[in-house]
Protein backbone atom coordinates (compact mmCIF):
# COMPACT_ATOMS: atom_id res chain seq x y z
CA UNK A 1 0.00 0.00 0.00
CA UNK A 2 2.39 2.26 0.96
CA UNK A 3 4.54 1.62 -2.01
CA UNK A 4 1.63 1.90 -4.42
CA UNK A 5 1.15 5.84 -3.16
CA UNK A 6 4.90 6.85 -3.52
CA UNK A 7 4.67 5.09 -7.06
CA UNK A 8 1.04 7.47 -7.10
CA UNK A 9 3.02 10.54 -6.18
CA UNK A 10 6.12 10.06 -8.09
CA UNK A 11 4.48 9.70 -11.24
CA UNK A 12 1.07 11.55 -10.13
CA UNK A 13 2.19 14.82 -9.30
CA UNK A 14 4.50 15.50 -12.43
CA UNK A 15 1.09 15.52 -14.03
CA UNK A 16 -1.02 17.26 -11.63
CA UNK A 17 1.82 20.19 -11.71
CA UNK A 18 2.14 20.03 -15.61
CA UNK A 19 -2.21 20.36 -16.04
CA UNK A 20 -1.89 23.38 -13.33
CA UNK A 21 0.52 24.77 -15.21
CA UNK A 22 -1.33 24.54 -18.57
CA UNK A 23 -4.50 25.83 -16.94
CA UNK A 24 -2.40 28.90 -15.94
CA UNK A 25 -1.01 29.59 -19.48
CA UNK A 26 -4.51 28.94 -20.81
CA UNK A 27 -6.03 32.04 -18.62
CA UNK A 28 -2.74 34.49 -19.68
CA UNK A 29 -3.77 33.69 -23.05
CA UNK A 30 -1.72 31.44 -24.22
CA UNK A 31 -4.47 28.20 -24.58
CA UNK A 32 -5.03 28.97 -28.54
CA UNK A 33 -3.36 28.31 -31.33
CA UNK A 34 -4.44 30.14 -34.17
CA UNK A 35 -3.51 28.46 -37.24
CA UNK A 36 -2.88 30.29 -40.46
CA UNK A 37 -3.43 27.51 -43.27
CA UNK A 38 -7.63 26.83 -41.39
CA UNK A 39 -8.64 30.64 -40.53
CA UNK A 40 -6.25 33.46 -42.26
CA UNK A 41 -7.49 34.24 -46.02
CA UNK A 42 -3.54 33.88 -47.38
CA UNK A 43 -4.64 34.06 -51.18
CA UNK A 44 -5.31 37.50 -53.60
CA UNK A 45 -8.50 36.00 -54.17
CA UNK A 46 -11.13 37.97 -52.51
CA UNK A 47 -14.06 37.37 -54.15
CA UNK A 48 -15.74 34.90 -51.32
CA UNK A 49 -19.39 35.30 -50.00
CA UNK A 50 -19.28 37.72 -46.99
CA UNK A 51 -20.12 35.00 -43.61
CA UNK A 52 -22.32 38.20 -42.75
CA UNK A 53 -24.92 37.47 -45.02
CA UNK A 54 -24.91 33.65 -43.30
CA UNK A 55 -24.48 34.40 -39.78
CA UNK A 56 -25.53 38.36 -39.22
CA UNK A 57 -21.84 38.77 -37.60
CA UNK A 58 -20.17 42.52 -38.56
CA UNK A 59 -16.52 41.91 -38.90
CA UNK A 60 -14.84 45.10 -38.83
CA UNK A 61 -12.28 47.46 -38.00
CA UNK A 62 -11.75 51.35 -38.10
CA UNK A 63 -9.03 52.49 -40.40
CA UNK A 64 -6.57 55.32 -40.81
CA UNK A 65 -4.55 55.94 -43.27
CA UNK A 66 -2.64 59.39 -44.07
CA UNK A 67 -1.96 58.09 -47.85
CA UNK A 68 -4.36 57.24 -50.66
CA UNK A 69 -6.21 53.86 -50.74
CA UNK A 70 -5.56 50.74 -53.24
CA UNK A 71 -6.48 47.33 -52.83
CA UNK A 72 -3.54 46.19 -52.01
CA UNK A 73 -3.09 48.97 -49.09
CA UNK A 74 -6.44 46.69 -47.57
CA UNK A 75 -5.80 43.48 -48.50
CA UNK A 76 -4.32 42.77 -45.08
CA UNK A 77 -7.26 43.42 -43.88
CA UNK A 78 -8.92 40.17 -46.09
CA UNK A 79 -6.08 38.60 -45.03
CA UNK A 80 -6.97 39.28 -41.22
CA UNK A 81 -10.30 38.19 -42.63
CA UNK A 82 -12.15 41.55 -41.68
CA UNK A 83 -15.44 42.14 -43.88
CA UNK A 84 -16.76 45.72 -42.89
CA UNK A 85 -14.38 48.37 -42.56
CA UNK A 86 -15.14 51.76 -40.92
CA UNK A 87 -14.64 54.94 -42.07
CA UNK A 88 -14.84 58.17 -39.70
CA UNK A 89 -14.99 61.64 -41.38
CA UNK A 90 -13.86 63.88 -38.06
CA UNK A 91 -15.82 66.73 -37.61
CA UNK A 92 -13.84 69.54 -35.77
CA UNK A 93 -15.33 71.58 -32.81
CA UNK A 94 -13.37 73.51 -30.95
CA UNK A 95 -14.64 73.28 -27.29
CA UNK A 96 -18.28 71.32 -25.68
CA UNK A 97 -20.07 74.62 -25.74
CA UNK A 98 -18.64 75.64 -29.55
CA UNK A 99 -21.39 75.77 -32.07
CA UNK A 100 -19.51 75.48 -35.14
CA UNK A 101 -18.50 72.15 -36.88
CA UNK A 102 -15.67 71.69 -39.67
CA UNK A 103 -15.44 68.79 -41.73
CA UNK A 104 -11.93 67.52 -41.26
CA UNK A 105 -9.84 68.90 -44.74
CA UNK A 106 -8.46 66.05 -45.45
CA UNK A 107 -5.57 68.16 -47.68
CA UNK A 108 -4.08 68.52 -44.05
CA UNK A 109 -2.60 64.99 -45.01
CA UNK A 110 0.52 65.52 -47.27
CA UNK A 111 -0.30 62.59 -49.43
CA UNK A 112 -4.44 63.09 -50.22
CA UNK A 113 -6.41 64.81 -52.18
CA UNK A 114 -9.69 65.74 -50.62
CA UNK A 115 -11.62 64.92 -53.40
CA UNK A 116 -10.48 61.57 -54.08
CA UNK A 117 -10.20 60.05 -51.12
CA UNK A 118 -13.49 58.40 -50.29
CA UNK A 119 -13.68 57.80 -53.76
CA UNK A 120 -10.21 55.49 -53.91
CA UNK A 121 -12.08 53.94 -50.23
CA UNK A 122 -14.69 52.83 -51.77
CA UNK A 123 -13.06 51.51 -54.84
CA UNK A 124 -10.40 49.61 -52.53
CA UNK A 125 -12.75 48.11 -50.69
CA UNK A 126 -15.37 47.10 -53.87
CA UNK A 127 -11.81 45.64 -55.26
CA UNK A 128 -11.25 44.16 -51.66
CA UNK A 129 -15.03 42.51 -51.50
CA UNK A 130 -15.42 44.89 -47.74
CA UNK A 131 -18.16 46.54 -46.46
CA UNK A 132 -17.69 50.19 -45.60
CA UNK A 133 -19.47 51.93 -42.74
CA UNK A 134 -19.12 55.97 -42.50
CA UNK A 135 -19.68 56.67 -39.01
CA UNK A 136 -18.84 60.58 -38.61
CA UNK A 137 -17.21 61.71 -35.54
CA UNK A 138 -17.21 64.84 -33.34
CA UNK A 139 -13.36 65.59 -32.25
CA UNK A 140 -13.05 68.73 -29.59
CA UNK A 141 -10.05 69.95 -30.39
CA UNK A 142 -9.65 71.73 -26.93
CA UNK A 143 -11.33 70.05 -24.09
CA UNK A 144 -11.69 71.47 -20.86
CA UNK A 145 -10.77 69.05 -17.90
CA UNK A 146 -13.26 65.92 -18.22
CA UNK A 147 -14.66 67.47 -21.08
CA UNK A 148 -15.71 65.81 -24.28
CA UNK A 149 -18.02 64.74 -27.28
CA UNK A 150 -20.57 63.31 -24.81
CA UNK A 151 -20.64 66.81 -22.66
CA UNK A 152 -21.45 68.88 -25.07
CA UNK A 153 -23.70 71.36 -24.10
CA UNK A 154 -24.96 74.91 -24.73
CA UNK A 155 -26.00 78.03 -22.30
CA UNK A 156 -28.78 79.77 -24.61
CA UNK A 157 -31.22 78.36 -27.13
CA UNK A 158 -29.63 80.22 -29.91
CA UNK A 159 -26.51 78.31 -29.61
CA UNK A 160 -28.48 75.13 -29.23
CA UNK A 161 -30.04 75.95 -32.92
CA UNK A 162 -27.02 77.08 -33.95
CA UNK A 163 -25.50 73.83 -33.53
CA UNK A 164 -27.97 71.63 -33.81
CA UNK A 165 -28.48 73.34 -37.87
CA UNK A 166 -24.91 73.05 -38.15
CA UNK A 167 -24.59 69.40 -37.80
CA UNK A 168 -27.87 68.19 -39.26
CA UNK A 169 -26.80 69.67 -42.19
CA UNK A 170 -23.39 67.80 -42.64
CA UNK A 171 -24.90 64.55 -41.55
CA UNK A 172 -27.18 64.66 -44.21
CA UNK A 173 -24.78 65.59 -46.61
CA UNK A 174 -22.63 62.55 -46.13
CA UNK A 175 -26.14 60.42 -45.60
CA UNK A 176 -26.67 61.50 -49.48
CA UNK A 177 -23.04 60.89 -50.67
CA UNK A 178 -23.16 57.48 -48.80
CA UNK A 179 -26.27 56.82 -50.62
CA UNK A 180 -24.74 57.92 -53.93
CA UNK A 181 -21.99 55.81 -53.20
CA UNK A 182 -23.71 53.13 -52.39
CA UNK A 183 -22.24 52.82 -48.74
CA UNK A 184 -23.49 49.64 -47.29
CA UNK A 185 -24.22 51.54 -42.93
CA UNK A 186 -24.01 54.97 -42.12
CA UNK A 187 -24.09 55.86 -38.22
CA UNK A 188 -25.92 59.43 -37.82
CA UNK A 189 -24.32 59.85 -34.59
CA UNK A 190 -21.17 58.47 -31.86
CA UNK A 191 -21.46 58.95 -28.29
CA UNK A 192 -23.96 62.47 -27.94
CA UNK A 193 -24.56 61.57 -24.30
CA UNK A 194 -25.94 65.03 -23.38
CA UNK A 195 -27.67 65.69 -26.39
CA UNK A 196 -29.41 62.34 -26.02
CA UNK A 197 -30.73 63.74 -22.37
CA UNK A 198 -31.39 67.15 -23.31
CA UNK A 199 -32.66 66.57 -27.29
CA UNK A 200 -33.40 63.29 -28.03
CA UNK A 201 -36.29 64.44 -30.34
CA UNK A 202 -33.56 65.98 -32.74
CA UNK A 203 -31.80 62.85 -33.04
CA UNK A 204 -34.82 60.92 -33.77
CA UNK A 205 -36.05 63.48 -36.25
CA UNK A 206 -32.38 63.21 -37.83
CA UNK A 207 -32.35 59.74 -37.81
CA UNK A 208 -35.57 60.07 -39.89
CA UNK A 209 -34.07 62.23 -42.54
CA UNK A 210 -31.36 60.26 -42.62
CA UNK A 211 -33.88 57.36 -43.98
CA UNK A 212 -35.43 59.82 -46.49
CA UNK A 213 -32.18 59.93 -48.48
CA UNK A 214 -30.12 57.16 -47.54
CA UNK A 215 -31.57 53.14 -48.01
CA UNK A 216 -28.80 51.48 -46.07
CA UNK A 217 -28.15 49.92 -42.35
CA UNK A 218 -28.87 53.16 -40.49
CA UNK A 219 -26.45 53.07 -36.72
CA UNK A 220 -26.65 55.37 -33.71
CA UNK A 221 -23.53 54.36 -31.46
CA UNK A 222 -24.25 55.33 -27.61
CA UNK A 223 -21.40 54.94 -24.93
CA UNK A 224 -21.21 52.51 -22.24
CA UNK A 225 -21.49 54.56 -19.34
CA UNK A 226 -25.20 54.82 -19.28
CA UNK A 227 -26.03 55.88 -22.31
CA UNK A 228 -26.69 52.97 -24.19
CA UNK A 229 -29.70 52.58 -21.62
CA UNK A 230 -31.15 55.76 -21.72
CA UNK A 231 -31.45 56.10 -25.64
CA UNK A 232 -35.27 56.64 -26.11
CA UNK A 233 -35.17 55.95 -30.25
CA UNK A 234 -33.98 52.59 -30.82
CA UNK A 235 -36.47 51.27 -32.62
CA UNK A 236 -35.36 53.78 -35.18
CA UNK A 237 -32.19 52.23 -36.28
CA UNK A 238 -31.54 48.75 -37.51
CA UNK A 239 -29.18 47.73 -34.59
CA UNK A 240 -28.59 49.13 -31.09
CA UNK A 241 -24.75 50.12 -31.26
CA UNK A 242 -22.82 50.29 -28.28
CA UNK A 243 -18.82 51.53 -27.96
CA UNK A 244 -18.12 49.32 -25.82
CA UNK A 245 -15.19 50.36 -23.40
CA UNK A 246 -16.37 48.90 -20.27
CA UNK A 247 -14.16 49.07 -17.76
CA UNK A 248 -13.14 44.79 -17.21
CA UNK A 249 -10.23 44.85 -14.12
CA UNK A 250 -9.26 46.88 -11.47
CA UNK A 251 -5.69 45.32 -11.75
CA UNK A 252 -2.80 45.18 -14.57
CA UNK A 253 -1.92 41.72 -16.01
CA UNK A 254 -5.69 40.09 -16.23
CA UNK A 255 -5.88 37.03 -17.36
CA UNK A 256 -8.77 35.86 -19.64
CA UNK A 257 -10.54 34.51 -16.96
CA UNK A 258 -10.30 37.32 -14.93
CA UNK A 259 -11.31 39.34 -17.92
CA UNK A 260 -14.46 37.18 -18.67
CA UNK A 261 -15.46 37.35 -14.96
CA UNK A 262 -15.50 41.62 -15.44
CA UNK A 263 -17.95 41.39 -18.20
CA UNK A 264 -20.82 39.28 -15.80
CA UNK A 265 -21.63 42.77 -14.37
CA UNK A 266 -22.27 44.47 -17.67
CA UNK A 267 -23.51 42.06 -19.05
CA UNK A 268 -27.40 41.82 -17.87
CA UNK A 269 -27.91 45.50 -18.88
CA UNK A 270 -27.08 44.99 -22.26
CA UNK A 271 -28.93 41.54 -22.76
CA UNK A 272 -31.95 43.76 -21.36
CA UNK A 273 -32.05 46.55 -23.91
CA UNK A 274 -31.64 43.85 -26.56
CA UNK A 275 -34.59 41.92 -25.34
CA UNK A 276 -36.57 45.02 -24.49
CA UNK A 277 -36.40 46.40 -28.36
CA UNK A 278 -36.16 43.02 -29.61
CA UNK A 279 -32.79 44.33 -31.49
CA UNK A 280 -29.51 43.10 -32.35
CA UNK A 281 -26.43 44.54 -30.45
CA UNK A 282 -23.30 45.44 -32.32
CA UNK A 283 -20.31 46.74 -30.66
CA UNK A 284 -20.01 49.61 -32.98
CA UNK A 285 -16.39 50.22 -31.44
CA UNK A 286 -14.37 48.80 -28.84
CA UNK A 287 -10.52 48.07 -28.46
CA UNK A 288 -8.02 48.00 -26.32
CA UNK A 289 -4.42 49.34 -25.79
CA UNK A 290 -1.45 47.23 -26.12
CA UNK A 291 -0.52 47.93 -22.05
CA UNK A 292 -0.53 45.95 -18.71
CA UNK A 293 -3.82 48.21 -17.75
CA UNK A 294 -5.93 48.08 -21.26
CA UNK A 295 -8.85 46.39 -18.98
CA UNK A 296 -8.81 49.09 -16.53
CA UNK A 297 -10.16 52.12 -18.39
CA UNK A 298 -10.20 50.89 -22.23
CA UNK A 299 -11.62 54.27 -23.49
CA UNK A 300 -8.32 56.11 -22.44
CA UNK A 301 -6.16 57.31 -24.88
CA UNK A 302 -2.38 56.44 -25.60
CA UNK A 303 -1.10 60.09 -24.56
CA UNK A 304 -2.85 59.46 -21.53
CA UNK A 305 -1.71 55.93 -21.21
CA UNK A 306 1.73 57.45 -21.57
CA UNK A 307 1.62 59.80 -18.50
CA UNK A 308 0.60 57.13 -16.56
CA UNK A 309 3.17 55.24 -17.02
CA UNK A 310 1.56 51.81 -18.13
CA UNK A 311 3.68 49.07 -19.50
CA UNK A 312 3.65 47.55 -22.53
CA UNK A 313 1.66 44.55 -22.97
CA UNK A 314 0.60 43.28 -25.79
CA UNK A 315 -0.31 40.20 -24.16
CA UNK A 316 -2.85 41.96 -21.95
CA UNK A 317 -4.39 43.39 -25.26
CA UNK A 318 -4.86 40.38 -26.82
CA UNK A 319 -6.35 38.71 -23.82
CA UNK A 320 -8.89 41.55 -23.67
CA UNK A 321 -10.09 40.65 -26.96
CA UNK A 322 -10.29 36.57 -25.98
CA UNK A 323 -12.24 37.83 -23.22
CA UNK A 324 -14.60 39.70 -25.55
CA UNK A 325 -14.80 37.21 -28.20
CA UNK A 326 -15.20 34.20 -25.77
CA UNK A 327 -18.07 36.12 -23.76
CA UNK A 328 -20.30 37.64 -26.84
CA UNK A 329 -19.67 36.34 -30.06
CA UNK A 330 -21.74 33.45 -30.17
CA UNK A 331 -24.49 35.04 -27.94
CA UNK A 332 -27.91 35.43 -30.13
CA UNK A 333 -28.33 39.34 -29.03
CA UNK A 334 -24.84 40.17 -30.50
CA UNK A 335 -24.58 40.90 -34.16
CA UNK A 336 -20.76 41.80 -34.21
CA UNK A 337 -17.85 44.17 -33.47
CA UNK A 338 -16.51 47.07 -35.21
CA UNK A 339 -12.77 47.31 -33.82
CA UNK A 340 -10.61 50.23 -33.23
CA UNK A 341 -8.30 50.14 -35.15
CA UNK A 342 -6.24 49.27 -37.97
CA UNK A 343 -3.20 51.58 -39.65
CA UNK A 344 -2.69 51.71 -43.33
CA UNK A 345 0.53 51.39 -44.76
CA UNK A 346 4.24 50.07 -43.71
CA UNK A 347 4.89 49.12 -40.03
CA UNK A 348 7.62 50.18 -38.62
CA UNK A 349 9.72 48.08 -36.07
CA UNK A 350 8.86 49.97 -33.30
CA UNK A 351 5.17 49.75 -34.03
CA UNK A 352 4.78 46.27 -32.62
CA UNK A 353 5.76 46.88 -29.41
CA UNK A 354 3.84 50.30 -28.85
CA UNK A 355 1.19 50.96 -26.79
CA UNK A 356 -1.65 51.58 -29.05
CA UNK A 357 -4.83 50.34 -30.32
CA UNK A 358 -3.48 48.90 -33.37
CA UNK A 359 -2.91 45.33 -33.80
CA UNK A 360 -0.66 44.77 -36.28
CA UNK A 361 2.11 42.28 -36.16
CA UNK A 362 0.74 41.76 -32.68
CA UNK A 363 -0.95 38.28 -30.74
CA UNK A 364 -4.04 40.09 -31.24
CA UNK A 365 -3.58 40.02 -35.01
CA UNK A 366 -3.73 36.63 -35.53
CA UNK A 367 -6.68 35.85 -32.61
CA UNK A 368 -9.11 38.49 -34.36
CA UNK A 369 -8.51 36.96 -37.59
CA UNK A 370 -8.85 33.22 -36.07
CA UNK A 371 -12.47 34.73 -34.16
CA UNK A 372 -13.35 36.50 -37.38
CA UNK A 373 -12.77 33.47 -40.10
CA UNK A 374 -15.22 30.83 -37.72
Amino acid sequence: MQKSFFIIVFFGLPIIITSLYLISCNEKGKRISYPSNQNLITSQDTSSVFRFEQDGRFRGMHIHSDQNLTKAKLLPLVQANVEWIVHTPYLFQKTHKSTELKVYDYSDFQNIEKENYEKDLLNSTRACNIKCVVKPLIWIEHPEKGEWRGSIRFDSEADWNSWSGNYRKIILEQAKACEAMKVEAFCVGTELSSIVKTHPDFLRKLIKEVRSVYSGIVLYAANWDEEYEMVPFWDEVDYIGISAYFPLSKKSFPSVRKIKRGWRKHLPGIKSISKKHNKQIVFTEVGYRSTSQAAIRPWEWVKDAHSLGEKTSPKTQANCYEALFQTCWDEDWFAGVLLWDWKIGTMAEGDRMDISFHTQGKEAEELIAWWFGR
